[in-house]
């Protein structure tokens, strides 16, 4: 029998091959060893050790025989904790393992040769009846590992991406088309137009699922994000003293990549602000009449064109009080304008850099930081983040995220002979109005309706002239606004192209092309929120008025 004979090449493969799919085995690690803390079932200490034997048997396959017999040690280990009921220290050297293979596989990949003599002690300390000393875990950022590897087809997110945008182009030859057909149509070339008609309807059909497939090929389970959390707040409750229980929902709701990717960290300083500030310790949720264990629920679905990721607690809740006073010593703001601030806007004060409320430095807060992060990060994917809280009660987090990133629905509008285009997920009604059904409130124009009074704003903040116009009426959460437009154009799906940051104002989130061949701004309903607020509290001058949302 001829042996064979592997080339470079090969080689090269099966190296890959090995570490993606350790890769795998390390990032579900883990939550295997918690569902053995938490239900210490046959099947859980199965899916432990099958694990362990994977990595060992692929290790020794490779020929890294250091990593081949830790996990024969881990193995043992496994085997004699089995016997006993599983302890917190026994589960904690678990996760130091998990830890320190993954740390060992890292420096392998990059050619430098692993130290597993101290974790090997400590297995071998701990199987002789010593007592073992937990180490400090240090919480990964969860985004940089999720998404390398799946039970599915492998595809390079580059071939995605070029794909996706041949797609994209092919979206805009189909605008182009229809353009095309309706022209053609008015010039009563009856023929010509019903063949264009035709092969219209058919390339639309053809590209639409296109479409369809290349961007279930982009999207991913959120559970390659919400996988990381349990050992998160596992070690963090244990190091502030407290009881947490960590639910998950929704782990299987899928989202586009390019957002599952960025979404990991925001998501991680929540879950440890909660911690944090949110849970009380078991003295302090007795004294007020709760169970000494605290939650923290983490939930994702679909909502229309929207994905929902919420975090609540039933910790302290947000003392807006706290905040105001805070915000008052630090000159944020000046006394009168804290007295005035709602509750609502006391809110938002945790979103801005440098602000915290925190006694103390910690490791894990008090410098300010975290949830400016988590705005930002929300906002950079086009998304809006919204608080609810009631003292003593606990919090809601709720972030509100587009599908994809690729391709929007939207409304497209005509304001001074330019055309715009807007999300038609932030779109709640759009009314045709004359002058006299518009009024001022302290020098803002406002539109009264059915569901009270709504701000009113133009592009370029002109005001409001004779002639009968359209209102927008837009909505990201809880915040409202109404967008003053000239004609309204209908409903089209974009393309969605970056601009040039030295370009961007911040009142468009991207651009696209029409059928035409013209350049439409998609403009962010945020911004414009933000704008119709900033202008009426600036004229509003101490007058206050009162807009129903």
């Amino acid at each position: 029998m001829s042996e064979i004979k592997l080339t470079d090449s090969d080689i090269e493969e099966l190296r890959a091959a090995f570490f993606t799919q350790a890769e795998e085995i390390l990032d579900n690690l883990p939550s295997y060893i918690m569902a053995v803390e938490g239900n210490p079932d046959e099947s859980n200490w199965k899916a432990l050790k099958r694990a362990f034997h994977t990595l060992k048997g692929d290790s020794k396959a490779m020929g890294f025989n250091g990593l081949s017999t830790f996990a024969h040690k881990i193995e043992d280990l496994i085997a004699d904790i089995k016997d006993n009921e599983p302890d917190s220290a026994s589960i904690d050297l678990f996760l130091e393992c998990a830890d320190a293979f993954k740390i060992s596989l890292d420096k392998i990949a990059v050619g430098e040769d692993p130290d597993i003599s101290d974790i090997v002690s400590k297995i071998e300390s701990y199987a002789a009846g010593h007592k073992y000393m937990p180490y400090k875990h240090e919480t990964p950022m969860v985004n940089k590992t999720i998404g390398r590897s799946l039970p599915f087809l492998k595809i390079e997110p580059e071939r995605v991406d070029m794909i996706m945008n041949l797609v994209g182009e092919l979206v805009i030859g189909r605008s182009m088309l229809s353009q095309i057909t309706s022209e053609v149509d008015n010039l009563n070339r009856e023929s010509i137009a019903l063949r264009l008609e035709n092969l219209n309807s058919s390339f639309e059909r053809t590209l639409s699922d296109l479409q369809r497939s290349v961007m279930k090929v982009r999207m991913l389970p959120v559970d390659l994000v919400f996988r990381h959390f349990p050992r998160v707040v596992r070690d963090l409750s244990a190091e502030k003293g407290k009881v947490v229980r960590f639910q998950i929902e929704g782990e299987h709701t899928e989202l586009d990549k390019g957002i599952v990717d960025v979404i990991g960290e925001p998501l991680l300083h929540i879950i440890r602000n909660a911690i944090d500030h949110g849970i009380e310790t078991p003295e302090e949720r007795r004294a007020s009449g709760k169970t000494e264990e605290g939650l923290i629920c983490v939930r994702a679905f679909h909502h229309g064109n929207q994905m929902v990721i919420e975090v609540e607690d039933d910790g302290r809740g947000i003392d807006t009080d706290k905040l105001k006073e805070k915000a008052i010593q630090r000159g944020i703001v000046s006394t009168d304008d804290g007295k005035k601030m709602s509750a609502k806007e006391a809110m938002n004060l945790i979103s801005l850099s440098g602000f915290s409320t925190a006694e103390s430095i910690t490791e894990v807060s008090g410098r300010g930081v975290g949830m400016d992060i988590v705005k930002d990060a929300v906002e950079s994917l086009r998304g809006i983040i919204d608080i609810t809280s009631e003292k003593g009660r606990g919090t809601r987090l709720t972030l509100r995220l587009p599908l994809t990133l690729a391709i929007i629905k939207s409304i497209l509008f005509r304001y001074k002979d330019e055309t715009f285009a807007l999300p038609l997920s932030s779109v709640t009604e759009i009314i045709r109005v004359l002058p006299e059904d518009l009024e001022t409130i302290a020098g803002n124009p406002v539109f009264r309706h059915k569901k009270g009074i709504t701000p009113l704003i133009s592009i370029d903040g002109a005001g409001v002239n004779n002639r009968k116009s359209f209102i927008i009426l837009i909505g990201v959460a809880q915040m409202r606004a109404g967008l003053i437009t000239e004609k309204i154009i209908g409903e089209e799906e974009l393309v969605i192209k970056a601009l040039d940051r030295r370009a961007s104002t911040g009142l468009a989130t991207g651009a696209s092309i029409l059928g035409n061949g013209k350049v439409v701004l998609i403009l962010d309903p945020l911004f414009l929120i933000k704008r119709a607020q900033e202008t009426k509290d600036s004229r509003c001058q101490g007058v206050k008025s009162e807009v129903i949302n």
